[in-house]
């Protein structure tokens, strides 16, 4: 009899363990939505990372295009390229009576070409062009010497507080060179010495 009134039991505990064995297996076959998500999430950020990869590449390729368009210096020799200065750059109208020198020096390239018998200085007033008392090529610069009273004689109306132009010519390679640059006049006051610059 015990046996009899159990047997409902038995049957509804086999058909749950049953239903949950399907529900089991369903569930193993399917993807939640939320693991679906999170699949497409990694496959878009794979995705940005491998374009941004290659954007950086193509940049870097832009930045060697760039460095292709340096310019190098232009090389010696180029018109142009040779400097004069005179030193002193203040002259003295009493330099008439003055022992001292005036130095001319050009810098650039090509300098052993230039022929020191064919320089002179002149000036942009009625003066005569004068010749140097010695020149010489010192290391990386052509050098002549001129008498500060042959200096002056350039200007031989020169005021006070004028500027004038002084002009280097000679020849290099045998070419003429003409090559400029400015000076000021000073004088002392009537009946004094100088002390405007230059002995």
């Amino acid at each position: 009899m015990r046996s009899a009134r159990s047997l409902p039991s038995y049957r509804f505990a086999v058909a749950l363990f049953a239903a949950a064995a399907l529900l089991a297996a369903c569930s193993g076959k399917a993807k939640s939505p939320t693991e679906a998500t999170a699949t497409g999430s990694s496959l878009s950020v794979a995705t940005a990372a491998t374009q941004g990869n290659g954007h950086g590449g193509n940049g870097g390729n832009g930045g060697n295009g760039g460095n292709g368009h340096g310019h190098g210096p232009h090389g010696p020799g180029q018109p142009g390229d040779l400097q004069f200065q005179i030193r002193a750059d203040v002259w003295n109208t009493n330099w008439s009576l003055s022992q001292g020198l005036v130095q001319a020096f050009v810098t650039g390239s090509n300098l052993t070409q230039i022929d020191p018998n064919s320089a002179q200085l002149s000036g942009d007033s009625t003066g005569a062009p004068i010749t140097p008392t010695w020149t010489k090529l010192v290391r990386h610069q052509f050098m002549a010497r001129f008498t500060k009273q042959d200096a002056i004689s350039l200007f031989p109306t020169a005021k006070r507080g004028e500027h004038h132009t002084v002009t280097l010519s000679f020849t290099q390679n045998g070419t003429a060179v003409q090559l400029t640059d400015t000076i000021r006049i000073v004088a002392p006051a009537s009946g004094a010495p100088s002390t405007d610059g230059g002995d």
